[in-house]
């Protein structure tokens, strides 16, 4: 309850100021778009880079890999190169997601706003 009550006196203490909130948050959204975080799958077989915006940047095969990997090149061996390519992006997206909430804590002067529990909405 007094992290909740803690918490919400700092989130009213940053709204406080709504100028330098914009821009703290407009560094945070510069910062993310420069952040590049790499995901892999299968050994190094796959590797994908994204944005701390969610956006996927490259996707590298690695060819020895990928040819034992995919074999003859079956439905089944296609399946296994497509599962490691989503596995790879999902473990990018991850990073970034991670790298979005570090930063924008940062942003908010080290703010838990998880204290907040239930009062915010999807908590």
């Amino acid at each position: 309850m007094f992290d909740q009550m803690k918490a919400m006196r700092d989130v009213m203490g940053l709204l406080g100021n709504p100028a330098e909130l914009k821009a703290k948050f407009e560094a945070v959204q510069t910062e993310l778009k420069a952040t590049v975080v790499e995901g892999t799958a299968g050994a190094g077989a796959v590797t994908v880079r994204c944005s701390g915006t969610l956006e996927v940047l490259s996707v590298e095969l690695d060819r020895a890999m990928i040819a034992t990997i995919a074999g003859a090149g079956t439905d089944a061996d296609s399946g296994m190169v497509s599962e490691l390519i989503a596995a790879a992006t999902n473990a990018a997206l991850r990073k970034a997601q991670e790298a979005a909430k570090e930063k924008l804590s940062e942003a908010a002067g080290g703010l838990n706003l998880g204290a907040l529990g239930g009062l915010l909405p999807g908590t």
